[in-house]
C-alpha cells in the first residue's frame, strides 16, 4: 500500500510541472483526487469537491506558467507528507522559488482525499 501511495504522491508533483502545458497531464492530476476531496492551499484557499479542484488548478496554472519541483516523499506512521521546493515563472514573466511541505490523506482507492499545502 505504501508503494502505491508513494507513487501517487510522486505523480502529483511530476504532473504539477507539466499540467499547465499538457491537457492530458492536467486531466491526470485531476484524476488523482477523490470526488469529495479537499485542498487547503498555501494561500489559505479552501477547495472542496472535484469541480472546485478543477477550477483551483485552472487558476493555479494560469498564474504559474513554468514550474519545476524537487521533492521527497515521507511516511510517519500512517501519514504521508512531502517536503518540496519549486522554481517557477509566473504569468508576468517573473521568476520565483518557494519551499514547503504537503500533507496528504488518501482514501481506500488510493485517491487523494485531503491535501494541505504549507509554504515555509
Amino acid at each position: 500500500m505504501k508503494d502505491k501511495i508513494k507513487e501517487k504522491a510522486q505523480l502529483y508533483f511530476e504532473l504539477s510541472d507539466t499540467a499547465n502545458i499538457n491537457v492530458k497531464d492536467f486531466n491526470k492530476i485531476i484524476s488523482l483526487f477523490a470526488e469529495d476531496a479537499s485542498i487547503i492551499s498555501g494561500l489559505s484557499e479552501n477547495v472542496n469537491g472535484k469541480e472546485e479542484i478543477i477550477q483551483f488548478f485552472k487558476q493555479f496554472f494560469t498564474r504559474n506558467k513554468e514550474l519545476k519541483h524537487f521533492f521527497n516523499v515521507h511516511f510517519k506512521n500512517e501519514q504521508v507528507y512531502v517536503d518540496w521546493a519549486v522554481a517557477g515563472r509566473n504569468i508576468e514573466g517573473n521568476v520565483f522559488s518557494l519551499q514547503g511541505r504537503d500533507d496528504f490523506e488518501f482514501d481506500s482507492n488510493n485517491k487523494i482525499k485531503k491535501l494541505i499545502v504549507n509554504i515555509t
